[in-house]
Formats: structure tokens, sequence, C-alpha cells
């Protein structure tokens, strides 16, 4: 509808008032927001590219108590920015084809631009801001949406030799993960002593509107490193969110998930120890986490690259996607790119927005 307007252009008409137009501005900025952050949930190409967009951000008002929350729109409508070119050169099918020099290069170039933003929005000067009871969350929700996202754009960093943790992840991956779930928590807590409009709009615009790597890439971790501390922080999330239960069916959901993930991770930590490794365990998609679904009654449903570009519908939020250890890594596949378990990583299955949308 926005295409269908015009608003991607130029949303002015002839007796349009100023207000009138910046607030039509925000309204197509915000779709473009929204439109990004499905995206990389869903794992879909974006439905208003960036080269077809001439509309400007909307202007700054002119009320000194308004600037900053305006200023903090134009951030993070940066920051979708960022989000949407995540996908396009890291996890589209073509990113995922991309060589490993060319993935660890827009790694790097794609970490330093969120890291730029996440300076920037912190800096922002909230002292004359209206609301300032919302606007106080600008930091720890800058905080958590930057190890979120660093998260996602560490996953696809190519593998190091040897690896650097035992789930074969990048130790920046790991760490940002862990992070975002840590702030989770403390934001998590604190709104729900809070009013709770703040709750439930956390959890119906963060929670449920953001991918869900950190929980998975922590997922794994665990698993491959008898991490006993993020074991316990899996647990902690996945408790907490009994309280979200009742905001929405949706919400429901994903505590539900989260607590039969975490007892997944809680299994395997307490039999991992019994059986030895010689060599570090590198996560494949799939196999002994296709069982465990399958027993669940969500059988698996495999996804290839090829079928990916004709179907246009992989899916980030994916339960397949860090797999319990079921293989060791050869000493000849040492030298090997694993540039490929990206692909299958992303890919594999389509399980958790599913899940989501589905009863359990």
């Amino acid at each position: 509808m926005a295409q269908s307007l015009g608003y991607h252009r130029s949303v002015a008409s002839k007796d349009d008032k100023p207000d009138d137009v910046r607030l039509k501005a925000l309204l197509f900025w915000f779709i473009y927001s929204m439109d990004r952050s499905l995206s990389l949930c869903l794992g879909r190409a974006a439905l208003l590219p960036d080269y077809d967009i001439a509309l400007p951000y909307p202007s700054l008002s002119l009320d000194l108590s308004l600037q900053p929350w305006h200023i903090l729109f134009h951030y993070w409508f940066d920051c979708s920015r960022i989000t949407g070119e995540v996908y396009e050169h890291l996890y589209s099918v073509r990113g995922v084809s991309s060589s490993a020099e060319i993935r660890a290069k827009k790694v790097y170039e794609l970490s330093y631009r969120l890291q730029d933003w996440r300076d920037q929005v912190i800096a922002i000067d909230t002292q004359e801001a209206y609301h300032k009871a919302h606007i106080q969350w600008i930091v720890p929700a800058s905080e958590l949406t930057y190890n979120l996202i660093a998260t996602i754009i560490q996953r696809a960093a190519p593998p190091t030799q040897p690896p650097e943790t035992p789930s074969g992840l990048s130790l920046q991956c790991v760490q940002a993960a862990r992070k975002a779930l840590q702030i989770h928590q403390q934001i998590f807590l604190s709104l729900e002593k809070a009013d709770s409009f703040f709750f439930s709009g956390y959890i119906t615009w963060v929670l449920l509107q953001c991918p869900f790597a950190p929980f998975m890439v922590t997922f794994c971790h665990t698993i491959a490193a008898s991490d006993h501390d993020d074991l316990k922080l899996l647990g902690e999330v996945a408790t907490s969110l009994q309280a979200a239960a009742d905001v929405s069916e949706a919400a429901e959901r994903l505590y539900r998930l989260c607590l039969v993930f975490y007892q997944v991770a809680k299994l395997y930590v307490d039999v991992q120890p019994k059986e030895p490794h010689n060599h570090p365990v590198i996560p494949k998609p799939g196999e002994a986490f296709d069982d465990y679904l399958t027993s669940l009654g969500f059988g698996p449903n495999t996804l290839t690259p090829e079928t990916a570009e004709s179907s246009n519908n992989t899916n980030f939020n994916d339960p397949n996607e860090p797999s319990i250890p079921a293989f060791q890594m050869p000493p000849e596949m040492m030298e090997t790119d694993l540039s490929h378990t990206l692909g299958d990583w992303f890919l594999d299955n389509q399980y958790m927005m599913g899940l989501l949308d589905s009863d359990l």
C-alpha cells in the first residue's frame, strides 16, 4: 500500500501542512523498519528495496522536547538499513553463496557500522524529552538490539582453524548472544515490575518481532561446550518468559518453545561429559535434533539453497539451526571451508516462526 501511494518517493500533497508531511514520512519509515525486521525474521527479501526509495527521513520537530524522539527515530531507521544489508549480504542466497573472503569483509563492515550506530544512539541527550518514562529505555533497548544483530552478523563469519569455540562459532558470536540474553533478562525483570503497558509492549514489539538467534546460538554453544553457566542462563530466560504467557498466544508459545530447548540442552549437558570428544565439535544442522523434533511431532522439512531460491521462503528463526553435536570433525576436514554450514543453518528448516504461529 505504501508503494501504491507513492510514499517511497514523496509523501507531500499540495495542501499538506508541514506536520502532515512529517507524519506521513514517519509512517513510511516505520513500515520500512517493519519490512526489514520481518525480512530477517522470515528469511525473505525485503519488499521495499533501498534503491527504489527517494523519500528522506522526516524533518526534526521545532519543539525541543520532541527532537530527541525524532533523532531516535532517525537512528532506528539507520538500524533498519543495516538489518536489511545483513540479510542481503550475508543470508540471502547470493550472500550464502559468496566466498569466505567476501563474507569476512562484509561481517567486518557491518559490525563497524553497527557499533557506530550504537554509540550514536547512546549519546542522544534525552534530558528535555517528552515522556521520560518511555525514552529511558533507549540505552538498554539499544544495547539489546546491538547484541542481537551482532550475533546474527558474527554467525556469518567464516570459520577459523582451529575453531575459536567448541561449537565452531566465533567467540564474538557467542559473546554477543550471551550478552543479548543477559540484557533481555535485565529489561524483562525490570518491566515485569513496571506498568503493564511497557511490559506487553516489550513482549509484542521486541520479543515477538526479533530473530531468535541469541537463544539458539547460546543453546548450540551450551551443548557443544557443556557450559553450565550458559545452561543456567537459558533456564533463567525460559523460566522468566512464563510471565509473558498471558500477554498473547504467541508469547505463550515462545515460552513453551524456550522451555523445551532448555530441557533439551540440560539433557545433553548432563549426558555429554560421558562421551569423550577427541576433535572439536562443529554443529551441523539437522541430524540428531531432527529426531528430537520428530518425536515431538514437528517433523523435519529440509530446504536447500536451490529450493529456497524458488520458494523465497527461508526462515532465520529455525530450531534446527544449531544441532546437537552428533559428530566430530575428522582431522582431514580441518582445512576445509565450512561456509556451506552457514547456508544449512539458515536454510535447513522452517519451524521456529511456524511453531510460534501454531498450536503446540
